[in-house]
């Protein structure tokens, strides 16, 4: 086994172990590093602006905005992540209901020829699709980093995907990670 394909197990074990935790860490990470770049670009687009040339001044509005820049940043990050997996779900939903859709017309449930009714119904269920996204979110994250993680130990391994190993490490995966977000949320709450 050479180097690369080493490292690749190496990866795919944190991943497995660790993978939502690392997730959470590097989102959290990069949100403060473009924060602190854009609130440092803005204070010296402030300094530019109100004409400041002093060197003294600028730091004073970099040790300002960088802060505030990072603060925003974290705010964002973590809002801009529940809309995505809203809207990751939402689509799940709608992909949902158009599978279901002729289920529900020959059941007697759904009219396709009532174009509002057609709409409720998608609309139903991405929005349930949107709020089971953002509910079992870390859940999901453990889910792919698991998914993530197998892919990396079978290519270091070059095991078949087909080998029975291969399920029965992503199902350990997926329940330890499971586990042990389940036990710091309930933690976090007492």
């Amino acid at each position: 086994m050479d180097q690369v394909h080493i490292g690749y197990l190496a990866v795919g074990i944190i991943l497995c172990l660790l993978g939502w935790v690392i997730y959470l860490a590097g989102l959290k990470i990069v949100a403060v590093v473009l924060g602190s770049i854009i609130g440092g670009v803005t204070a010296i687009f402030f300094a530019f602006l109100l004409g400041i040339t002093q060197k003294s001044y600028i730091g004073i509005l970099l040790f300002i905005c960088v802060p505030i820049g990072m603060v925003v940043g974290l705010y964002l990050t973590d809002r801009v992540h529940k809309l995505l997996f809203f809207l990751a779900g939402a689509c799940v939903g709608g992909v949902c209901a158009y599978l279901l859709k002729p289920l529900a017309v020959q059941g007697g449930f759904l009219s396709e020829t009532r174009v509002v009714e057609v709409i409720f119904f998608h609309l139903i269920f991405a929005g349930l699709g949107g709020g089971l996204a953002i509910l079992f979110s870390g859940y999901v994250i453990c889910f792919i980093t698991s998914s993530v993680g197998i892919f990396f130990i079978a290519g270091s391994l070059q095991i078949n995907s087909f080998h029975i190993l291969i399920p029965i490490a992503w199902i350990s995966s997926f329940v330890f990670q499971c586990s042990t977000l389940t036990f710091l949320k309930k933690q976090k709450s007492n």
